[in-house]
């Protein structure tokens, strides 16, 4: 029986969560319906809001890289809510037997500082004038285990685009820093080079990325608020932690962020 209303679909959806129940793709996602899907995320959000006593602190952006939206099925990036209960700041040990499946993405990270303008002067320099800290960052996604083989976007969106937290590096002010398109990133795990990057191998500019996400917000009744973080994508390729590690991510000009995992999952 196909689940089509969106209180059903995020109760379905909260419930495999509280029951360590593997993703999979939900019955009425090939249809492609993605205002359903962010209707559902948007309950779901407030479910596990109201669980842990938290609030919207921002926003990750997933699917920027055209490989990715090929692969699932799409022509544009995904959102998702950060919820404040799962903002950290590193240096931070997760428990790799809290999640489905721990994944950490290496992300350029912003902060709104004031106000986005109206819709007809919302451009890449506006935002740019509106941000005020930037910093690297991880993203704690958890697929809970997803069969790659049968992804579909719609059904990632209504389960909040996996995301399940961010660990932020020390912050510093946007003003000074150099393109943001251009800046060397490196990954490594256990002191070994995991991979190297630039920040546009996201998807292309950071600042375009937050227009494209603030246009999405508000098509849908909502809009970044000052204080606000803004993931921008993934630069190097997901890591799944198995075991006890240690990751160390670095951008050009800002400082390091690390995250270490411990136990088994």
């Amino acid at each position: 029986m196909q689940i089509e209303n969106p209180a059903d679909i995020a109760s379905r959806l909260a419930a495999e969560h509280r029951q360590r129940i593997p993703f999979s793709p939900l019955p009425w996602a090939t249809a492609g319906n993605m205002d359903l899907a962010y209707a559902a995320q948007d309950v779901l959000v407030g479910i596990f809001a109201e669980a842990e006593g938290a609030t919207i602190a921002g926003w990750k952006v997933g699917l920027t890289a055209k490989k990715m939206q090929s692969f699932c099925g799409v022509d544009s990036p995904i959102a998702g809510a950060i919820l404040s209960s799962r903002v950290h700041c590193g240096p931070i040990e997760l428990q790799l037997a809290d999640f489905g499946r721990l994944g950490l993405e290496v992300e350029l990270a912003v902060r709104l500082g004031r106000p986005l303008p109206s819709d007809a002067d919302l451009t890449r320099q506006s935002v740019e004038a509106s941000l005020d800290r930037i910093c690297a960052a991880f993203e704690i996604v958890d697929d809970r285990d997803a069969d790659y083989a049968t992804l579909d976007a719609c059904s990632i969106i209504a389960d909040n685009s996996w995301n399940a937290g961010i660990v932020l590096g020390e912050s510093r002010p946007l003003e000074g820093m150099p393109d943001l398109q251009n800046l060397g990133a490196s990954l490594s795990m256990n002191g070994e080079a995991v991979g190297h990057a630039i920040t546009s191998d996201a998807g292309g500019d950071p600042l375009e990325v937050v227009v494209w996400l603030e246009r999405l917000l508000r098509s849908r009744g909502r809009r970044l608020e000052v204080g606000d973080w803004v993931m921008t994508g993934s630069i190097i390729a997901t890591q799944f932690a198995r075991r006890a590690q240690e990751y160390c991510f670095t951008i050009e000009e800002l400082a390091p962020v690390v995250v270490r995992t411990s136990g088994q999952n």
